[in-house]
């Protein structure tokens, strides 16, 4: 070994060399939506069937377009047909239906398979006192599963005796609070009157003569 060289020999700078692999960056993308070019057709509903195959149906469209909740419900009153549809301007009429939850579960309360069993219970007629019949009415709209304020305001009202429905329809009333005081207000009679030479007999029992009051007293 000559001095003054080193072993093992270092590369010489005109040696060709390799030239290392390149390497191509690999970016992994975020899943995207695919957005749906199908076009499906949306079902109907008119009260004809048990609802709760449609509202299924609608459940899958509406996850399918990831639509909002105030969105999915008005898509689906949007395709009530019918008894259906009317009923739904019924209960929207002084409060607009939002939630999905109470949107779905009225539908099937009113139109379900099990309203078949209770369409025959027929509603209570104003017969005797009206706490009876107010207390009678009260149980079979829990019993039937009427949640619409509506319905049971025209279902008590139409209930009541002939006179007294004739008085209370004219008011329109829109709460059972409303029908159920006007209905109490009108029942009660009014004090009796009795005319003598032109001049209304006062119904109270007792009349002023002077200072001293005394009892009606009649011949």
């Amino acid at each position: 070994m000559a001095h003054g060289t080193t072993w093992p020999p270092a590369p010489r700078d005109d040696a060709p060399q390799t030239p290392l692999p390149q390497t191509t960056p690999t970016t992994t993308k975020p899943p995207q939506h695919v957005p749906v070019n199908t076009q499906l057709t949306t079902p109907t509903y008119d009260v004809s069937t048990d609802p709760r195959p449609w509202i299924s149906r609608i459940q899958q469209i509406s996850n399918l377009y990831r639509l909002l909740e105030t969105q999915q419900t008005c898509y689906a009153a949007y395709h009530l047909t019918g008894e259906a549809h009317r009923w739904y301007m019924r209960a929207t009429k002084d409060t607009p239906m939002t939630k999905w939850a109470y949107f779905t579960e009225s539908i099937i309360c009113n139109f379900g398979p099990d309203r078949n069993i209770t369409s025959n219970l027929a509603p209570p007629h104003h017969i005797g006192p009206m706490n009876n019949y107010i207390n009678n009415f009260i149980a079979y709209a829990l019993h039937t599963g009427i949640t619409s304020e509506q319905h049971q305001v025209s279902l008590s009202v139409n209930g009541l005796q002939d006179a007294l429905r004739v008085a209370v329809i004219p008011h329109h009333p829109r709460t059972m609070e409303t029908a159920i005081d006007l209905a109490r207000t009108m029942e009660t009679p009014t004090p009796a009157t009795t005319t003598n030479t032109g001049r209304s007999i006062p119904a109270t029992g007792s009349y002023n003569t002077g200072s001293a009051k005394k009892p009606l007293e009649f011949q």
